[in-house]
């Protein structure tokens, strides 16, 4: 099992791959990435941190150009 990673690293990969920061609902954040028809993404944020397993997902998912 991986170890949850902080929000802050994955706000950073995010941003790194052209997406913002949209909003909150809940424990979610909610990320956008402007001029593209890609979906929203949502992310669960607890304790300022992200499960590490989520947080492989998103690397896989940004690395592949999305």
């Amino acid at each position: 099992m991986s170890e949850p990673v902080p929000f802050s690293e994955i706000l950073s990969l995010f941003e790194s791959h052209g997406w913002k920061l949209k909003g909150t609902y809940g424990s979610h954040r909610i990320f956008e990435k402007p001029g593209s028809d890609d979906l929203p993404f949502w992310v669960e944020v607890y304790d300022k941190k992200v499960d590490g397993f989520d947080a492989e997902k998103i690397r896989e998912y940004l690395e592949q150009g999305k």
